[in-house]
């Protein structure tokens, strides 16, 4: 059974964490983390979603051929959301209100 809880904390940053070996030195300092409960892999630092967004925008889908940057309109970004929420929907019972 799922403790979502503790998979909410998890999620937030608010749980036990293992740091990833070395990845303070990958990253540039930023430590990545492990979280003991759900596994999920994090960074408990994390920028925010208008830097992480601007940067995605900026590098990642620089030359992307859509002119959108990195926003939810993209097909590419809509079907990763989609696939996320059909992961989460199958092992987790939750009952979304409409």
């Amino acid at each position: 059974m799922i403790n979502l809880k503790k998979l909410k904390n998890d999620y937030l940053g608010l749980s036990e964490v293992i740091d990833i070996p070395y990845s303070k030195k990958l990253t540039g300092g930023k430590a990545i983390n492990i979280c003991k409960y759900s596994g999920l892999v994090t960074v408990i630092k994390r920028r925010s979603s208008k830097i992480i967004a601007n940067e995605w925008s900026n590098k990642i889908y620089e030359k992307s051929l859509y002119k959108d940057k990195y926003t939810s309109n993209v097909p590419l970004i809509i079907s990763r959301q989609t696939y996320v929420l059909e992961t989460i929907l199958s092992k987790i019972n939750l009952k979304l209100s409409m």
